[in-house]
């Protein structure tokens, strides 16, 4: 019976928490590989962000990610997914 409430207390939390784990928020940092042959532990950060035209904007998805980069111009604002797509990670 224990085992019973146990399972049946894990399997919503569990559901529960993949469904925010998807979710991005404004200013979280968001990381991804470079993709640099023999440093696989060389990476790359980025901020999230999203179009905001009140405080409120702070409880939306964040759909884009302000990241520095070796090119002109040097701070860029791109998608996350095109964010996420650079790497295979």
């Amino acid at each position: 019976m224990k085992n019973k409430i146990i399972l049946a207390a894990f399997i919503p939390a569990l559901s529960f928490s993949s469904v925010y784990a998807k979710q991005i928020f404004p200013a979280e940092i968001i990381g991804r590989d470079l993709l640099v042959p023999g440093m696989g532990w060389l990476g790359h950060v980025g901020i999230s962000t999203t179009y905001m035209t009140s405080p409120d904007g702070m409880q939306k998805n964040a759909d884009q990610v302000i990241e520095v980069l070796n090119e002109n111009p040097v701070g860029q604002i791109n998608y996350i997914d095109n964010f996420k797509k650079r790497s295979k990670y």
